[in-house]
């Protein structure tokens, strides 16, 4: 289930770094902690909204190519490690962040999520920015 205000800080946070980007290591620490400590429920929610995000395209990653994805690697055995990369925000990623800061934004993309029911992740993303972006 895609968590909007996670959305809008998981953006912001992405944002900071403008051109030079923002280390996803640095994301993890602040949403994370001790990758390895953290309980498997927040690391399989962070890890849910990253790939949920970067399959929507709102942002990119600046140093690996785009079968990386945001650096995150499963390994056979399940264990996933994190190749270090920079992130930056997409066009597409900074208009639905400047719309998620605007007052009523969270709640225009809350709404936006809820109306889609049953679809989930990436297209439940892609649905509520379609509809943030309307104005």
């Amino acid at each position: 289930m895609i968590d909007a205000k996670m959305v809008k800080d998981l953006l912001q946070a992405i944002g900071e770094g403008q051109y030079v980007g923002t280390p996803n290591t640095k994301l993890m620490d602040a949403f994370v902690g001790d990758f390895d400590e953290a309980d498997e429920n927040t690391r399989e929610k962070f890890i849910y909204h990253m790939d949920e995000l970067f399959s929507a395209d709102l942002y990119r990653s600046k140093d690996l190519t785009d079968e990386y994805g945001w650096g995150a690697i499963s390994g056979i055995d399940g264990h996933i490690s994190i190749a270090e990369t920079n992130l930056v925000l997409t066009p597409v990623g900074g208009e639905v962040l400047e719309e998620l800061m605007k007052p009523k934004g969270l709640d225009r993309m809350k709404s936006a999520i809820r109306s889609v029911g049953a679809m989930a992740g990436s297209e439940a993303v892609k649905y509520a920015v379609g509809e943030l972006l309307k104005s």
